[in-house]
């Protein structure tokens, strides 16, 4: 398409481009990082200097309607928007590197002086009439475009200078990408430099806000499902939230997806629930469907809250029908937009919890919309999960929001205190949480060891503190079944003792039964290194599991200490006294240490002095007390 001898084709496709990539911007929730509006001022920009572009090729064409004014402003706004041009990319490249948001303000200055620069070369230029020149029937372009092309290629440069620069902190792909298009830049500018008659020189921005907004922006769908991703769901709500919106969500579970292989091909169950996505999207045009993971998706709608549980009702009869057409169980939880819920984190973090909930009391395919209590109960557990998760990242051993309680234990041999139990407890501000509360949490975000290494320490410096002043055996420590499970805990648990110079032989810990038959292999390896260095193993909770005695018996364990649960059956229930006594026999027949807990009042207290246990802890004997405190229950040297 030649218009007064400059053919417009590749401003034309340039146009398309731009139009194209600005409603992907635009329907399909892309990324909004901090970079995303250059990118989308880049597009905007791009398609009203393209089309400045076109407007002056068209007044070459028709050069009766010629007035110098309206071609000299013309001119100007195209090469100001250029400039626009310029500066978005090379700041959008410069920002890419995260240090340099430190250095905006000299960045800034760099552009300002650099902007100046170029304005004053355009006006001197459009002062002297260089810019173009007027014959006898026709506009020709003479500076114009070397004008804004020459600072084209000077940008290309400080593209590659700014990629340089940040190749220590900048990703090999994003760097690869930036060489890509400038070098591609750069060889386009050159031709257009030399084929003037031709005007392409739009693709010389546009290609890069597109490949801006693939590489780091755009949220793909997944083929299978048709769905968006976890990256599109996350824009979406965090605008949503952003904009105080009202919003519902309901996470959808198919546990069973998690057993196939995500690269291969779907069997029945997958196609029940991709077909049970198409039948919901169906329902109602507002909403939307994320693919979050293979066997997790989430719906987004701005709905009511009275129509979403119309909605809900419809979309469980739709789950309901896959579940009994293809054997495909599911889960379903529903939460609307609410001012706990301030971030996309804080949305999947309820979604779990809800999950949790229902596993342990609702039925599998009930749903509803979350309520007020859930909404509280969930911001208990979440600032727990908080506090957890800081105690964690900062293993900080003398961490005061951890607090170490010791439960008297008692001798029946001498007739007095002579160890103690620690038990930790967390405080979380004013409050004061109990294990229950905050110890499945913690096991759940890898938090257990953390706790134990700090409840070690704290123990070991109240040992330190009344060791030469108090007569007492020792004081145990808990230790769980993952913790176990790495071969190195034994020197992670040593040096902390060794730290502190107290004697090993006043530290003992309490493993499960569990934690000893989780990874057999693991656990024996640092129970036998922990006994070597003088630290005595409890096997707690004896009792509450699937016993096997050969096992334990081949342990070095110095003390068996019973469940309360199999005591309190033992006191009214003459088979399970059978049982006990027998295994009393047997371990006091091995050399084993019994102590049993959870005695609470006289009957049990007498029931088990009288079937032999060497100690026992209890209510009926002492409670927790803080650790400042325990002396009180030894007697002084």
């Amino acid at each position: 398409m030649y218009w007064s001898g400059y053919n417009v084709v590749g401003e034309l496709i340039s146009f398309t481009l731009a139009m194209l990539v600005l409603f992907l911007m635009m329907h399909s929730n892309p990324r909004r990082t901090r970079l995303f509006i250059f990118d989308k001022a880049g597009i905007w920009v791009s398609m009203v200097a393209i089309w400045v572009q076109i407007i002056l090729a068209v007044y070459c064409k028709h050069p009766e309607y010629y007035q110098k004014w309206v071609f000299d402003s013309l001119c100007l706004v195209y090469l100001i928007l250029y400039m626009v041009l310029l500066i978005l990319l090379i700041s959008y490249i410069n920002l890419l590197d995260i240090k340099n948001w430190i250095y905006a303000r000299g960045y800034l200055w760099t552009v300002g002086v650099c902007s100046v620069m170029y304005l004053a070369v355009v006006i001197s230029l459009l002062e002297a009439g260089k810019m173009y020149e007027v014959t006898e029937g026709t506009i020709r372009f003479r500076w114009f475009m070397p004008t804004y092309l020459g600072f084209g290629i000077v940008s290309c440069m400080m593209c590659l200078i700014i990629n340089h620069f940040g190749r220590t902190s900048l990703p090999k792909i994003v760097r690869t990408y930036i060489k890509i298009f400038v070098w591609s830049d750069f060889v386009l500018l050159i031709l257009q430099l030399r084929h003037q008659e031709v005007i392409f020189s739009s693709l010389t921005y546009v290609l890069p806000f597109t490949i801006f907004y693939v590489m780091l922006h755009n949220n793909p769908y997944d083929g299978p499902s048709g769905c968006q991703g976890k990256d599109a769901f996350d824009a979406i709500v965090a605008r949503h939230v952003k904009g105080a919106k009202e919003f519902v969500v309901i996470y959808i579970s198919l546990p069973q997806l998690l057993k196939l292989d995500e690269g291969g091909i779907t069997n029945e169950m997958e196609m029940a629930g991709l077909e049970a996505c198409r039948k919901v999207e169906k329902l109602q045009k507002e909403i939307g469907i994320y693919r979050l993971n293979h066997a997790t998706f989430a719906v987004f709608g701005e709905i009511s809250k009275m129509h979403a549980q119309d909605f809900l009702i419809e979309m469980k009869k739709i789950m309901d029908e896959a579940s009994s057409r293809a054997m495909l169980n599911y889960e379903m939880v529903a939460l609307k937009s609410h001012p706990i819920l301030r971030n996309t984190q804080m949305f999947k973090s309820m979604a779990v919890f809800l999950f949790g909930q229902a596993r342990h009391g609702m039925e599998q395919s009930d749903c509803r919309l979350a309520s007020e209590k859930d909404y509280e109960d969930f911001y208990h557990y979440y600032q727990i999960e908080q506090v957890l998760l800081d105690i964690r990242n900062k293993m900080n051993l003398d961490d005061e929001r951890v607090l170490c309680y010791m439960q008297p234990i008692y001798s029946v041999k001498v007739s007095s205190f002579q160890s103690a139990e620690a038990l930790m407890r967390l405080r979380m501000g004013s409050e004061i949480i109990y294990p229950k509360e905050f110890l499945e949490i913690a096991e759940k975000n890898n938090c257990i060891h953390a706790l134990t290494c700090i409840m070690l320490n704290k123990v070991c410096k109240r040992v330190r503190e009344i060791q030469g002043k108090f007569k007492f055996d020792a004081i145990t420590v808990n230790c769980s079944a993952d913790e176990l499970s790495d071969w190195s805990l034994h020197d992670q648990l040593l040096k902390i003792i060794n730290r502190n110079l107290v004697d090993t032989s006043k530290i003992r810990l309490e493993l499960t039964e569990r934690a000893m038959f989780t990874d057999y292999k693991a656990a024996l390896h640092n129970v036998e290194k922990l006994n070597l260095a003088g630290v005595q193993l409890y096997l707690d909770d004896f009792g509450t599991g699937y016993s096997n005695l050969e096992r334990i018996i081949s342990c070095p364990f110095h003390t068996i200490k019973f469940d309360k649960s199999l005591l309190h059956k033992a006191v009214h229930d003459s088979s399970v006294d059978d049982l006990l006594v027998h295994m009393v026999n047997v371990f006091k027949k091995n050399g084993f240490v019994l102590l049993v807990e959870g005695v609470e009042n006289r009957e049990q207290s007498e029931y088990c002095i009288e079937k032999g246990f060497d100690y026992i802890q209890g209510y009926q004997y002492a409670q927790a007390v803080p650790a400042e405190q325990i002396h009180d229950y030894f007697k002084k040297r």
